[in-house]
């Protein structure tokens, strides 16, 4: 059988020390609301260690598709049109959000979102959106 726990701990080990900062933030307990009482504007979704990084990046290479609510929620807005079928936006964070549903995490937008030569068109939901485009144009 399988050490799990080892096994994980090994890639934990090989991850990039702001990366690791932003996984212990987030298991942290302190670091997010508790409760969806606590919530009061989307930027309460994002911990401080994630604001530290969205700051710091450059965003001249940034996807189309990238939304934001607040300063630091940022959203998938194609992954958030596909939910926008089966839910409304909402003004406000809360689990049947299709915004708070599209979070897009800071490794996604270093990688893709926001990297540069344009990386965002290897991404799946942007690679859907345009082939939903271009399907809706031939019909």
């Amino acid at each position: 059988m399988r050490d799990y726990e080892s096994d994980l701990r090994k890639l934990y080990d090989q991850l990039d020390p702001r990366l690791k900062r932003v996984l212990d933030a987030q298991l942290s307990p302190d670091s997010v609301p508790q409760s969806w009482d606590e919530v009061n504007c989307w930027d309460d979704c994002v911990i401080k260690e994630e604001k530290v990084i969205i700051s710091n990046l450059d965003d001249s290479h940034t996807c189309p598709h990238l939304g934001k609510e607040g300063d630091f929620f940022l959203y998938c807005k194609a992954r958030c049109g596909k939910l926008e079928k089966i839910m409304p936006k909402t003004k406000f964070p809360e689990t049947n959000s299709p915004q708070y549903n599209s979070k897009v995490d800071v490794a996604f937008l270093q990688l893709f979102c926001m990297a540069e030569d344009e990386h965002y068109k290897k991404c799946t939901d942007y690679l859907e959106k345009l082939k939903s485009a271009i399907s809706d144009a031939i019909v």
